[in-house]
């Protein structure tokens, strides 16, 4: 019978940030008082970690990405994705958290203009208090 291996380091960190994405989420919510739902689809393969239905019906799907040393998000330069897309990217280097929130407009624009999107002054525009999700529920 074969037995399950541990996660990889990098799944265990990348579950945490997914956690603390719910937690301050439903925090910022629940002090809102914003009316959505949140979902979470039971596989993760196409890259999207939590899905959004905000009260007027639009969905917005969800990417958490993080990092505990400063190297590249690796995202395809052929990035496809639905118009609702969102990327939440936490950085967390010597008790220095931070967070990033890029729609897909705005990861188009830095890969375009990069190649790749990397925690430097090109990220600077999309950060964000750590827990303030605001942008998510701007209507367009």
């Amino acid at each position: 019978m074969k037995t399950l291996n541990e996660p990889k380091e990098n799944n265990k960190t990348g579950k945490e940030f997914e956690l603390r994405f719910l937690h301050e989420l439903y925090e910022h919510i629940r002090k809102k008082k914003i009316k959505c739902e949140v979902f979470q689809p039971i596989v993760d393969d196409n890259g999207i970690d939590y899905i959004i239905r905000t009260n007027n019906g639009e969905y917005r799907e969800i990417q958490i990405k993080s990092r505990t040393k400063k190297r590249p998000f690796t995202i395809k330069t052929d990035f496809t994705r639905p118009k609702d897309y969102w990327l939440i990217l936490y950085y967390n280097e010597d008790n220095d958290k931070n967070m990033y929130i890029l729609n897909k407009t705005d990861i188009a624009h830095v890969i375009k203009k990069y190649g790749h999107i990397n925690i430097t002054k090109e990220l600077e525009q999309y950060k964000t208090d750590t827990g303030d999700f605001s942008r998510l529920f701007k209507n367009k």
